[in-house]
């Protein structure tokens, strides 16, 4: 009987086994502090519609004594497969054969939106007889918060008669007679938690689909404290709490477009403001272009007058360049071979000239030579006299570089041989015959000055007490010559 119609339903839209005890795995929460509640008894939980088992597989594992009814035999055959406590009963019946304060919890997932509300307020009350004081009812249902639940989905078990809200059945178990009730929203996406943009889709299928409703039998304070940590704690998403999500991301989204709405205004405002600058500016701009454009049409029709002109002027330089290249070339030519012969006339002329300069190089070179061979003669000599102190070889060296200035004729050379007799006066003085020979060479020379400061020299007291044989004929030639150097000093300054 397994492949029941139910059976093979829940099989598809349900979930697998171990989904649905993954999922029921949140109440367990619920049921750990009956282990501090009388242990040396055992626990009873009675679970209503049991299904496939899944719940009693879970509170077994935990310790409690657990037996379900179902009146589906395709459902109850899984239980028996895992060994489970079950039979094959209606809920109410069932809840009817266990006597007053005897069972510790009593569950039904998914089981009073099956029934009624009628049966739905008959279970309640039954399960308020049964329960033990401090024992819990859990019930679970889909929740009709979540919109596509309550619209679409919650009529896809065609077994379903009506949603309950959550506060109709919290209410429900108050009105019985249960000290407190729990409600638990399960089985939502945990992402909505981490959300920051809800949307709307969120706000109608985003509520947790599921919830339950666990209501506890009043009994002493100590027994109810165990179980206040987990009554304080709440579980899924509320309608409210989504759509206040919603409505603080859309008035944050409204805001941003209410400020990027000014922010486009203000934008809309300046260009505005800049679009009327740049259409008067554009109207400015197109009253330019027509004046340019007139400008522009005047200035072709002067540059079709220039290019006339010029081309005129063109034919007319051209004609001229013709006539003048003519008269040029009648002009010139006789001209320009009368110079072609004058320039072969000077080209052999400086032939001739680049000859004699050649041989006139060669003589000054040999003369160079000469001179260079005198110069070294001299040097020779004037060593001799440095050693020897001989005064006639001095007298000589002048001689050769008086040579050397007949040669030559130059004035340096002169120059040269006056400073070498200034520095010998100091030596002839003594030796009138060298004196009357300085002398004359200094008067061949033309050095008048010179020769006249001789002969001063030559007159000096003691000199004429100087013992020599020739003296009175020394006297009277150097008296010859002083006089000839003044005559010939006075022309010269006259020529000067």
């Amino acid at each position: 009987m397994k492949d029941s119609f139910y059976s093979s339903f829940e099989g598809k839209h349900r979930g697998e086994r171990e989904d649905i005890k993954n999922r029921l795995r949140t109440y367990l929460p619920f049921l750990t502090p009956f282990s501090s509640v009388k242990p040396e008894k055992e626990h009873i939980l009675l679970d209503l519609g049991c299904g496939r088992g899944e719940w009693l597989e879970l509170v077994t594992e935990a310790g409690f004594i657990a037996k379900g009814a179902d009146l589906d035999d395709g459902m109850l055959s899984y239980c028996k497969d895992f060994g489970l406590d079950v039979v094959n009963s209606d809920a109410i019946s069932f809840l009817k054969s266990y006597p007053e304060n005897s069972v510790d919890v009593i569950s039904s997932f998914h089981v009073v939106e099956h029934i009624g509300f009628a049966n739905v307020q008959l279970l309640i009350e039954e399960s308020f007889r049964v329960l033990k004081p401090g024992g819990l009812l859990i019930l679970e249902t889909p929740n009709p918060e979540n919109i596509v639940v309550a619209s679409s989905s919650f009529y896809l078990d065609p077994t379903h008669t009506q949603p309950i809200p959550n506060q109709l059945l919290a209410f429900l178990t108050e009105y019985t007679g249960f000290n407190r009730t729990k409600i638990l929203r399960l089985q939502e996406s945990k992402s909505l938690y981490e959300k920051e943009n809800i949307e709307l889709i969120d706000v109608l299928a985003g509520v947790s689909p599921d919830y339950s409703v666990i209501a506890q039998k009043e009994a002493d304070n100590d027994t109810m404290s165990l179980f206040d940590e987990a009554f304080a704690k709440e579980y899924g998403l509320s309608f409210n709490i989504l759509a206040n999500k919603f409505d603080i991301n859309l008035n944050a989204r409204f805001y941003d477009n209410k400020c990027r709405l000014q922010e486009l205004k203000n934008k809309y405002l300046e260009l505005n403001g800049n679009y009327n600058e740049v259409k008067e500016h554009s109207a400015y701009v197109m009253d330019e272009n027509n004046l340019l454009k007139q400008r522009i049409e005047h200035l072709y029709v002067e540059l079709e007058h220039i290019n006339e002109v010029h081309q005129h002027i063109y034919n007319e330089q051209h004609r001229i360049d013709a006539d003048m290249n003519y008269r040029i070339e009648v002009d010139i030519n006789p001209r320009f071979q009368d110079n072609e012969e004058k320039l072969l006339d000077l080209q052999q002329k400086y032939q001739t000239l680049n000859e004699r300069n050649s041989q006139q190089f060669q003589k000054n070179a040999e003369q160079i030579l000469n001179f260079e061979h005198l110069n070294a003669e001299v040097q020779r000599l004037e060593n001799i006299i440095n050693n020897s102190f001989c005064n006639k070889v001095r007298l000589k060296i002048l001689a050769v570089k008086y040579r050397i200035s007949l040669l030559f004729n130059k004035n340096i050379i002169k120059r040269v041989i006056a400073k070498s007799i200034r520095t010998m006066i100091g030596v002839v003085r003594k030796h009138p015959r060298l004196m009357y020979f300085s002398q004359k060479i200094l008067l061949k020379l033309r050095l008048y000055p010179l020769a006249i400061k001789i002969y001063q020299r030559f007159n000096t007291p003691g000199y004429n007490n100087f013992n020599s044989v020739n003296v009175e004929r020394d006297t009277a030639s150097m008296q010859n010559l002083s006089e000839r150097s003044r005559h010939l000093f006075n022309i010269s300054r006259k020529n000067k």
